[in-house]
């Protein structure tokens, strides 16, 4: 049975009939700051209801997966970014559902070119067909079909430019250090319109969101209701203001949320700052010492299916301790004897950068989880004719599905070098000092182990069954363990275990 405006609690109702107020104004930005069982979402749903074609959107693709399976379970469908035909917008109007990233940027001109078409005779042996040469980005950079049906299929662009040296093409420009003038290096732009025209912009998870994707969001003039818990994480860097005093606040939980002993748990780590000592145990919250750690690996992870282990996570303060869990997880499932070995069929994956839909794959979001239908292994070079040139020391090959997501298997090109890394790769500079790649298109898709994870990286995710490695680094302010260990315990749906 939906809910409607009637069943609200009077602190809903209120916000509720700010927002309404708002929305009518035509205001700039609101911002609803509620905590884990105050009904925010309930909330947002009914303005959502009132609002003629609204965009719903999270930083994360993980946040926005788990957004778009609320909308989809409260009956609504939504869709992606929709291509401007003759510079009009499209008429669907369905609401858009997306990353920001995708809802605000576009590809930069330094990944696409423009193409030129080169006749020039066929490659193959003995033809004499011309064929059309057209450049192309990331692993192919020159494809050709000729007039006798022979394809080709140059794998570097070095090689694709010797084929015919005095054509010109549309690069976008390059500063003195070989980076871009248009993108400075990043590989997106802001787009000038949006998809299409929308009444409203609800921003999920919305503390996770800094100051300068808050301003390139306000730049399209289209109200923003941004929604977050004001008790999370703050970004990454500490540049994000819009949960640090919001407008409207849900600070009661909601009588649906009054028994569940993780909600309570949350509250007291908001109140006291730290987990408390005697907080009464149950099947959904236990507590245990960190010398556990590795006989709780041990017996959580051996012999567990690969679909069991969507419904567990393992959180932790650092990256350091991260990479050390993910290689404790593979050895306890046999995957791994030191740590370094190829990913294999049935290990969990996790994206650590967006992907865009291509050749029939759908796009993938940084954050979220697959597992590998296959072994990953190194990726065959091959010439314009398809000839194997040897295997690739820095990319892999795979099968990855997206389950959560309903993404079956798609084979996936992926970078060698960021399994097992600390960080993931956050610039095309250090990229090449450590790959000697010089572009994310060209290096392949960014993965990593995906068993355990940051809190940082958790934000705007949810598993069953949760581990909090509960370990505070030094220096940490007493706030800023406050706000990690109270986003900790709200990634939990149904258990939790923090060892301390």
């Amino acid at each position: 049975m939906s809910l409607t405006v009637k069943d609200l609690s009077p602190d809903q109702l209120e916000a509720y009939n700010a927002i309404m107020q708002w929305v009518g104004q035509r205001g700039a930005l609101l911002t609803l700051g509620g905590y884990a069982g105050s009904g925010k979402s309930t909330l947002v749903s009914l303005v959502a209801e009132q609002v003629d074609l609204p965009a719903f959107c999270a930083y994360t693709g993980k946040a926005t997966s788990v957004l778009r399976r609320k909308l989809k379970g409260a009956g609504t469908e939504t869709i992606g970014t929709q291509p401007r035909k003759d510079g009009l917008p499209s008429l669907d109007r369905r609401p858009f559902c997306g990353t920001i990233h995708s809802l605000i940027y576009r590809p930069c001109e330094c990944l696409s070119p423009g193409t030129v078409e080169v006749q020039k005779p066929c490659p193959e042996k003995n033809c004499v067909g011309e064929t059309t040469w057209t450049v192309g980005v990331g692993e192919e950079a020159g494809r050709s079909l000729c007039s006798k049906g022979h394809a080709g299929l140059l794998k570097t662009r070095a090689a694709f430019e010797a084929l015919k040296p005095k054509t010109k093409f549309a690069y976008a420009p390059k500063d003195e250090d070989g980076r871009c003038k248009l993108c400075h290096g990043k590989e997106w732009l802001r787009r000038e319109l949006l998809d299409r025209t929308y009444s409203l912009i609800i921003v999920d998870e919305a503390s996770m969101v800094d100051d300068l994707m808050l301003r390139d969001l306000k730049e399209y003039g289209v109200p923003i209701l941004a929604v977050g818990d004001h008790g999370q994480l703050p970004p990454v860097g500490g540049s994000g203001s819009l949960m640090k005093a919001p407008n409207l606040r849900l600070e009661k939980i909601h009588r649906q949320a009054e028994g569940n002993p993780i909600i309570a748990l949350s509250k007291l780590i908001r109140e006291e700052g730290r987990f408390p000592e005697n907080f009464p145990e149950s099947e959904h919250v236990r507590f245990g010492g960190l010398r556990m750690l590795d006989t709780l690996i041990e017996d959580r992870y051996a012999g567990v299916s690969p679909e069991r282990l969507l419904e567990m996570g393992l959180a932790t303060y650092t990256n350091k301790r991260r990479v050390g869990l993910n290689v404790a997880v593979r050895r306890a499932r046999g995957t791994a004897r030191i740590g370094r070995e190829l990913p294999r069929e049935g290990e969990h994956v996790i994206c650590l950068r967006n992907m865009k839909a291509e050749g029939g794959r759908p796009p993938v979001a940084n954050g979220m989880r697959g597992v590998l239908l296959s072994d990953a292994v190194p990726r065959q070079n091959v010439n314009y004719k398809g000839e194997k040139l040897g295997e690739s020391e820095t990319q892999l090959t795979g099968s990855i599905a997206f389950p959560e997501d309903e993404i079956v298997s798609h084979e996936y090109t992926m970078l060698r070098a960021q399994f097992g890394r600390e960080k993931p790769f956050s610039s095309p500079e250090e990229l090449a000092r450590e790959t000697g790649i010089h572009s994310f298109s060209m290096a392949g898709s960014l993965f990593d182990f995906g068993y355990a994870m940051t809190v940082h990286k958790m934000q705007g995710s949810q598993f069953d069954d949760l581990v909090v490695v509960a370990e505070r680094p030094r220096p940490v302010s007493d706030e800023d363990y406050r706000r990690w260990a109270y986003t900790a315990v709200t990634r939990a749906a149904s258990k939790l275990t923090v060892l301390r």
